[in-house]
């Protein structure tokens, strides 16, 4: 839907969980409009958790977050796991390849905050 999408910079997309994927955001990104994800809490198995130890301990937050993706596998990626992200060739990602595209920079703004449930009557 993001590649057919031709109507200028001034687009929001907007998605609940279940479509967070590394390779749905890369999609908005080179399309270059807005985005907001809704995406499983960090404690969860979601893509963010792979990241909760570089994000603040607190239940609100508002941060950047700069991950590498790639599909190489070297002692630095795997040192480096906070950093980057790996994919085997099986999982989708459509800017990367082992030979020209070998790294994709994906700069985020992940902010956190609570819900508040009121009981009205």
């Amino acid at each position: 839907m993001v590649d057919r999408y031709n109507r200028g910079r001034k687009t929001i997309f907007i998605t609940d969980r279940g479509y967070e994927s590394y390779n749905n955001i890369a999609h908005v990104i080179e399309k270059g409009t807005y985005f907001l994800f809704r995406c499983k809490d960090i404690s969860s198995n979601g893509i963010i958790a792979c990241s909760k130890n570089r994000l603040p301990q607190n239940d609100i937050f508002d941060c950047h977050l700069s991950l590498i993706l790639t599909r190489k596998w070297t002692n630095e990626i795997l040192n480096n796991r906070d950093i980057y992200r790996h994919f085997r060739n099986a999982h989708s990602f459509d800017f990367l390849d082992l030979d020209e595209h070998i790294f994709y920079n994906m700069n985020l703004r992940i902010v956190r905050f609570q819900i508040m449930i009121m009981n009205v009557f």
